[in-house]
């Protein structure tokens, strides 16, 4: 089942970050975890808002992908167990 804990959405999604909160695991620790290559950059969520600021937009785009296709592979790991 899916994990509804976006509270932006009605939209039902695969909220990994909630399943896995409990046990303090970043998307890094995650990935190692399943055994899902983790996204390897010098760019870190916290160095978003600066990026912006100065129109870095393509190294946060690809700073996002990463972490969105790591993220995908994740949930693949996990649904393929669950099933």
């Amino acid at each position: 089942d899916l994990v509804d804990t976006y509270p932006y959405s009605f939209e039902p999604h695969a909220d990994l970050y909630g399943a896995f909160q409990p046990c303090k695991y970043s998307l890094h620790d995650l990935c190692l975890l399943l055994g899902v290559e983790p996204p390897k950059t010098d760019f870190d969520g916290s160095q978003v808002a600066q990026a912006v600021e100065e129109g870095r937009i393509e190294e946060v785009a690809q700073y996002c992908e990463g972490d969105a296709v790591a993220t995908w592979h994740c949930h693949e790991r996990v649904h393929t167990c669950l099933v």
